[in-house]
């Protein structure tokens, strides 16, 4: 079982790393619409790496004014 679990992790990474993404697009739909910034929005005051746009190790207010230019464009 152990062994399986571990082949099903690897083979997801695999998809994952072979994917285009876009930094924003937080669903990896290859798109950055609303949704992305819906899930921006529920990680405001937290940490999480990918809804972190600027790299400041917390999700807050500027990281929502990127994903609106984001959208804009």
């Amino acid at each position: 079982m152990i062994k399986c679990i571990k082949k099903l992790i690897v083979f997801s990474l695999i998809i994952l790393s072979i994917m285009p993404y876009q930094i924003g697009d937080m669903n990896r739909d290859g798109k950055i619409t609303t949704t992305d910034l819906v899930l921006v929005r529920l990680g405001l005051g937290g940490s999480d790496m990918m809804a972190d746009l600027n790299y400041d190790k917390i999700v807050d207010e500027e990281d929502l004014n990127i994903m609106r230019y984001k959208i804009a464009k």
